[in-house]
């Protein structure tokens, strides 16, 4: 029965993922004026989009890959830090993009991969906040392992993504929201943020224990129990919150105040956004059970990262959201993922299963690029057609005028024929 629910929050992250990448940057308003309810993945015109943001429907991202990766660098319970980044360096290059195999990465994961990929040393961390480097840690929760293990090794893989505080407690906190849910039969959806609320009060006297480790992983404790407080007072306050957007008026001033700038959307690209703001929409969720992807992946903003933890979380209560199965069935390389996600399950991995793994992702990413590359070139050829298009009425008037020139010429060149005959033959009469 457990097994089968980790499967579902692997697998239900992937197709939120895919779903949410499609929606990525967009606006409420622009995704309400061209969105059509469907039950499958989303494809925005291209006239409306560019096609420079242009991605395959049903095609998970960088995070997906990245979460299947850590799950893979799991040994007997554990995260294993070399394990993760020697998987990623085995990775194959991939021509025209630095950052191989992965797919659509955004700022704080590109200089990840870059320093992983591109470099001979350690990664050298840098102090991005994105909620993107949040589910690659969903994987963790599924170790059995005890809280304070916990939220060493999900330190310690944040740490290696980020040095930003309040990304490393976001990504402590939903591995131990994640793991806590799983270690229940039968969790209520109605508890969910309390439950998150009281893991996030609880997360200060953990690291203070750690205290040791955590200086190990070259973090401050004293921050980063900071941070996790923060957590603690969104959660605290929208858990009264009466309606959506009440609960995106306090956490957007939260953050608006740790910003320093006057945010308005809490699907904005931050953990203490993204997080809290997710589990408050299923904590409010009222619409059809199907739906609830959709109806999230609407928010826009930083949409895939909010779609894959709200997959990640409806995993864990299979009798409250159902997965629709037009987006099973759409999933790019369904039938692999579902088989990568049964063996990680299962445990049987091998360094063959992963070589394989990353052997096809290479393969997904260039079959995109290829994809990508001949829409921008009808896009083009359609602008040129577009250009000659408003000439039209001008070729037109300018055809019209020419032809009637030419005509009027020639009646004219007739015209005066026939009066110089009449003339002629008059004076031959006389």
């Amino acid at each position: 029965m457990i097994d089968d629910r980790i499967m579902n929050i692997l697998l239900n992250s992937i197709i939120g993922d895919a779903l949410g990448s499609t929606f990525d940057g967009l606006s409420r308003g622009h995704t309400a004026s061209i969105y059509r309810d469907s039950p499958g993945y989303f494809d925005p015109p291209v006239k409306k989009t560019g096609t420079e943001k242009w991605k395959k429907p049903g095609l998970y991202t960088s995070m997906s890959q990245l979460m299947l990766i850590s799950s893979m660098s799991m040994e007997r319970g554990r995260f294993k830090k070399k394990a993760f980044i020697e998987n990623i360096r085995r990775s194959p290059k991939v021509e025209n993009t630095p950052w191989g195999i992965f797919r659509h990465t955004g700022m704080a994961e590109k200089k990840f991969l870059d320093t992983i990929l591109n470099s001979a040393i350690s990664p050298l961390t840098q102090n991005y906040s994105s909620a993107r480097l949040l589910p690659p840690v969903i994987s963790l929760s599924f170790g059995r392992m005890s809280e304070n293990d916990l939220v060493h090794d999900s330190a310690a893989m944040m740490s290696l993504m980020t040095m930003d505080y309040h990304t490393i407690s976001g990504g402590i906190l939903l591995s131990s929201l994640l793991n806590h849910l799983l270690s229940m039969e039968s969790p209520l959806l109605k508890d969910l943020l309390l439950s998150a609320l009281s893991i996030s009060r609880g997360l200060r006297a953990i690291i203070e224990k750690n205290s040791p480790d955590i200086f190990s992983l070259r973090l401050n404790p004293d921050m980063l129990s900071a941070a996790a407080d923060s957590y603690s007072d969104i959660l605290s306050e929208i858990i009264d919150a009466p309606d959506k957007l009440k609960a995106e008026e306090m956490i957007t001033r939260k953050i608006s105040r740790l910003m320093n700038s006057n945010v308005k959307k809490a699907s904005l690209d931050h953990p203490l956004a993204i997080l809290p703001y997710t589990l408050y929409l299923f904590h409010s969720y009222q619409d059809d059970e199907k739906k609830f992807l959709h109806t999230m992946a609407k928010e826009g903003g930083a949409a895939s990262a909010l779609t894959s933890i709200a997959g990640a979380v409806s995993g864990a209560f299979p009798d409250n959201f159902t997965i629709q199965p037009e987006l099973t069935g759409q999933l790019v390389n369904k039938k692999k993922i579902a088989s990568i996600v049964e063996t990680i399950v299962s445990g049987r991995k091998t360094a063959h299963f992963i070589e394989d793994f990353l052997i096809s992702e290479s393969l997904l990413t260039k079959k995109e690029m290829e994809e990508f590359n001949a829409k921008q070139k009808k896009d083009k050829k359609g602008a040129k057609s577009v250009k000659n298009r408003k000439n039209i009425e001008k070729m037109m008037t300018t055809h019209v005028v020419e032809s009637w020139t030419k005509l009027d010429k020639a009646r004219w060149k007739k015209t005066r024929k026939n009066m110089i005959q009449i003339d002629d033959s008059e004076s031959d009469e006389e």
